[in-house]
């Protein structure tokens, strides 16, 4: 017996989507071969500096929304990048 414990997402609702939030940078790199190549994208939000260089490491936005300390599968810290009028 399976059990399916998969997130279903219904299409009436607004869904808080990481390419559509001011902290998602897509990541060039695979952008350029593939315009949906999000999966790729990080999040500006979340990160690591090295003390010493300066060199930020940003964490892929896929991760973050797996990990409920950081936006999770709320989308918690998501703001979007179109403005309301």
């Amino acid at each position: 017996m399976f059990v399916n414990i998969g997130v279903t997402m219904l299409q009436n609702t607004v869904h808080r989507i990481c390419k559509d939030c001011v902290h998602f940078q897509k990541n060039d790199r695979f952008w350029r071969f593939n315009k949906n190549a999000t999966v790729f994208g990080h999040c500006k939000k979340f990160g690591k500096t090295d003390l010493v260089s300066g060199d930020v490491e940003l964490t892929f936005a896929s991760l973050c929304r797996n990990d409920d300390s950081k936006c999770g599968l709320e989308g918690i810290h998501y703001e979007s990048k179109i403005r309301k009028q």
